[in-house]
């Protein structure tokens, strides 16, 4: 290569593209987590269905060709819970192998942990009136890691010189 060559911005990027590191760092560690965690999730709330006999419940209501509220309700709340993990695994790679759309999927994935429990307490008290426990504490949580994170995730030095593949 002469030295009048230019490098081209992307190929730049890519060949100067910082480690993961700084607080990414953190990012990871709950990156990690999340997976086992989703999982222990879908694992209880299956295990549910089936000590509470929503099964034998759900049959009975299809055969009496009454409403399937229930049904739908816990196809939605298994079809989320399935999602989250998908989309943690798929974060997991999209991390480690630093691609340039990280960032974007995990904003989802945060914003989505904020709006989908919120929606799932409105959805069970408008179809079983159920007053169903709501974790304040959770939601703090969540909207704490969406003011820190996605600032970070497109505003920091780091996570745009990190993400560049």
């Amino acid at each position: 290569m002469e030295t009048n060559d230019v490098i081209p911005e992307v190929e730049f990027e890519q060949r100067y593209a910082w480690q993961i590191g700084g607080w990414l760092i953190l990012v990871a560690i709950g990156l990690i987590g999340r997976p086992l965690i989703y999982l222990y999730t879908i694992i209880t709330y299956i295990s549910d269905i089936i000590e509470n006999d929503y099964l034998k419940i759900m049959y009975e209501q299809a055969r009496n060709n009454s409403s399937f509220d229930l049904a739908l309700f816990i196809l939605w709340e298994t079809l989320v819970n399935i999602g989250f993990f998908g989309v943690s695994i798929f974060l997991l790679y999209a991390f480690f192998t630093r691609r340039k759309y990280f960032p974007i999927v995990f904003t989802i994935l945060l914003v989505a942990s904020l709006v989908i429990p919120i929606l799932d307490v409105v959805l069970a008290n408008a179809i079983f009136g159920l007053e169903q426990e709501y974790s304040t504490k959770d939601t703090g949580r969540t909207v704490i890691a969406i003011m820190i994170w996605v600032p970070y995730m497109f505003v920091s030095e780091r996570a745009k010189r990190t993400f560049v593949f």
